[in-house]
């Protein structure tokens, strides 16, 4: 029981991470994320 709720606090927590970044993000009107591949492909034509 103990790791079940050590691992459900963990997944809370980077949940809760990955929503803050994405509100700040948001919040400073950055324009879209862009991937890697999709940068690399638009450079290449």
């Amino acid at each position: 029981m103990l790791c079940y709720l050590a691992r459900l606090t963990e997944l809370e927590l980077v949940d809760r991470e990955r929503r803050m970044v994405e509100r700040r993000i948001k919040a400073e009107k950055f324009p879209a994320v862009k991937s890697l591949p999709s940068m690399v492909c638009a450079a290449n034509h």
